[in-house]
């Protein structure tokens, strides 16, 4: 994919995170990724003037997943940012 201005991406671990952003985002549509078929969703943000383009992957809740996905969506993408968004849920132990 062409490398373009004002690119950011965006990785979540959860649907739940994907879907927060992807509620902020105009004419979204999903992307597949043609070698490793990871679907990102792809949509437009408009702030202050400035049309941005945002990328959101998720990389499912592993440390290495998200190594791995990162890298790629770099690779694949060239964003100008990159960012991790996540919730914290507090877990009771019994």
């Amino acid at each position: 994919m062409e490398s373009a201005m004002n690119t950011i991406v965006i990785q979540t671990a959860l649907t739940l995170e994907q879907n927060s952003v992807v509620n902020k985002l105009t004419d979204v549509a999903d992307y597949m990724h043609p070698d490793t078929k990871t679907i990102y969703k792809v949509g437009n943000y408009s702030s202050n003037g400035n049309n941005l383009k945002i990328v959101i992957g998720r990389t499912n809740q592993s440390n290495v997943n998200a190594g791995i996905e990162t890298e790629r969506v770099i690779q694949h993408f060239k964003p100008t940012y990159i960012f991790f968004l996540g919730v914290e849920i507090g877990r009771a132990h019994v």
